[in-house]
């Protein structure tokens, strides 16, 4: 029997970045080109997370969006090397192209090199091989990529620049 999950808005900003919950899916969507603000808010969130289930990360960023500036780099760092464990892996979805997503994947491999974690992180141009990767990461079972696709989809439409 199929585990229903319920996709949970969890907050969503004036310039329009949203955080969601898909089961043990968090999904996070960034439209406005200066995601700092929504980083900060965002951290906070993860950092309250309980410390007894893993969570898979699925971070969409919109085309446009530029990357974090050096202090929430560093924040960045700090918040993955501080949870390492709860995390089963996050997967990073650029969908632009161009100079800003070059700069973009930059920052994701500096990330993901640099990073003192257990789990692993990806980087996709869509959501659909994403949404694969991680419902492998969560095991397979009643986890369907079509069934995340469609979650993170949602998120993506409910993110509207103001």
């Amino acid at each position: 029997m199929k585990r229903m999950r319920r996709l949970e808005l969890v907050q969503t900003l004036a310039e329009g970045d949203c955080m969601a919950t898909y089961g043990e899916v968090i999904i996070l969507s960034y439209v406005a080109p200066d995601n700092d603000a929504a980083l900060d808010k965002f951290l906070h969130r993860l950092a309250d997370l309980p410390r007894t289930t893993k969570y898979a990360l699925l971070v969409v960023l919109a085309p446009g969006v530029r990357p974090p500036s050096d202090a929430f780099k560093r924040r960045l760092y700090d918040a993955v090397d501080r949870q390492p464990t709860i995390y089963l892996g996050r997967a990073l979805v650029l969908r632009g192209s161009g100079f800003l997503a070059a700069a973009q994947r930059s920052m994701a491999s500096t990330i993901a090199l640099n990073a003192n974690v257990s789990f692993p992180m990806r980087t996709f141009n869509e959501v659909g091989p994403a949404a694969a990767w991680i419902a492998e990461l969560l095991g397979g079972g009643d986890w369907t990529a079509a069934d995340i696709e469609a979650a993170v989809n949602r998120v993506v439409e409910m993110s509207r620049p103001a």
